[in-house]
């Protein structure tokens, strides 16, 4: 990163990221708090839970490790699910080549570590509007360090408050709804349409799958789907 100070281009992609992530704190605020909730459950102390939003900063896989860690699972089994959850960002790092691969290698690592779902959504939908943005990745930054911020805010007050909510507020549905929220967005032609429908309907059916591969499965068949769509044309 060899420029500190935005130029007027940039801080419009910071202003814009930031503006297009104001919807989705609606669904985050209540999942990073029952994601602190599950922390505490899972018998961590309140430094290392914290500690943990902050380096993994990954909600989905934060919870899954939690509830396991919760349950006395073995390592092993912890941080293999961790990266069978995780592995969709194999794919988002293929999809980001093009609009983000230029960039020198801090802002790479800097980029990667802020790329959770929202960001990868709201990025790829700019570098597909047909416009012109050569500063896409402030934009990138701008939705990152929104979500990182109200995300440790968020996780902190579940961690520090979690052990007085009662198990009847169902905060639960929270996670579902950010990517709901995110999904439909990014439906745009028939085979991004047809990729959601087949890993959503493969998803319920290999929920069973253990070591939540079920995920895995319904992401490869998604993206299968849509390939085979898209060449239809």
């Amino acid at each position: 990163m060899t420029e500190v100070a935005p130029s007027p281009s940039r801080r419009d992609e910071i202003r814009s990221g930031l503006i297009d992530t104001l919807p989705l704190l609606l669904a985050v605020i209540p999942f990073g708090f029952v994601v602190g909730v599950a922390a505490v459950g899972a018998g961590l102390s309140t430094p290392l839970s914290i500690a943990a939003s902050g380096i993994i900063f990954a909600g989905a896989a934060q919870l899954a490790t939690m509830s396991l860690v919760g349950a006395g699972a073995a390592w092993p089994t912890i941080i293999g699910t961790a990266l069978v959850i995780n592995a969709r960002h194999v794919m988002y790092s293929g999809t980001l080549v093009r609009p983000l691969g230029h960039l020198p290698r801090a802002w790479r690592w800097l980029v990667s570590y802020l790329m959770i779902d929202q960001v990868f959504a709201l990025t790829v939908t700019r570098s597909r509007d047909g416009n012109d943005h050569p500063d896409l990745h402030w934009y990138s930054v701008g939705i990152g360090l929104t979500l990182w911020i109200v995300w440790m805010i968020a996780t902190s007050v579940g961690v520090i408050v979690g052990a007085s909510i009662p198990g009847s507020w169902g905060l639960g549905f929270a996670a579902p709804l950010v990517f709901i929220g995110l999904i439909f967005p990014a439906l745009i032609d028939r085979a991004s349409v047809a990729a959601a429908v087949a890993s959503g309907i493969t998803a319920i059916l290999a929920v069973a799958l253990p070591f939540n591969l079920g995920l895995l499965v319904a992401a490869l068949v998604g993206i299968a789907t849509g390939v085979a769509v898209d060449r239809t044309r």
